[in-house]
């Protein structure tokens, strides 16, 4: 049950026929300890000799600990973003009801943000900047480095005949060169 309860969510009654699983001073600490009520169909009872925690019940615990945290990205929960529904936790909460639009755009849209602020902050790591190439203007190519006295460029420039993207097109006469827009430098003379 504790696979189920962290599966799918803790229920707000569970119905049993209180047999000896369910009839035990653990089965009632178990649903004390969650929040659920157990409701016995039959007033049988006996007695489980199950006394120690086992592996699986941290398990599952820790597993329910986790689907019910919001990510710091969406600030929704993974168990409510998959079942599409609130998953309930033995933490009190006040919850705003929003329809599934709502939910949905608000999600999407702190996902956007936060997906932005990342992008930002590696761009900034990586001292990336947007490059200004337009048709017409002189560039130097990055040319392969043979030794530590050769040149990082060509030392003569060719000039901007095609953009796609990043990917420029320059020509000088006599030869047409297309690469990424790294291999460009843009130059004044």
């Amino acid at each position: 049950m504790d696979k189920i309860f962290a599966l799918l969510s803790t229920p707000d009654i569970l119905k049993t026929d209180n047999g000896p699983p369910f009839n035990s001073e653990e089965f009632k600490n178990f649903s004390e300890y969650l929040g659920y009520t157990a409701l016995a169909t039959n007033e049988n009872t006996c007695e489980n000799n199950l006394h120690s925690k086992n592996w699986r019940q941290e398990l599952y615990t820790f597993l329910r600990a986790y689907r019910s945290t919001p990510h710091s990205s969406t600030q929704q929960c993974p168990a409510e973003i998959l079942l599409h529904r609130p998953f309930k936790t033995q933490l009190p909460e006040m919850t705003a009801v929003k329809t599934a639009t709502d939910q949905l755009t608000s999600k999407d849209e702190r996902d956007m943000k936060v997906k932005a602020k990342t992008k930002q902050y590696a761009d900034t790591r990586r001292h990336a900047n947007s490059q200004t190439l337009q048709l017409g203007d002189r560039v130097l190519v990055k040319t392969p480095k043979i030794n530590k006295f050769s040149s990082h460029y060509d030392p003569v420039p060719y000039e901007v005949t095609n953009i796609k993207g990043s990917m420029i097109t320059a020509s000088r006469p006599g030869h047409t060169i297309t690469r990424n827009i790294a291999f460009f430098k843009k130059t004044t003379a």
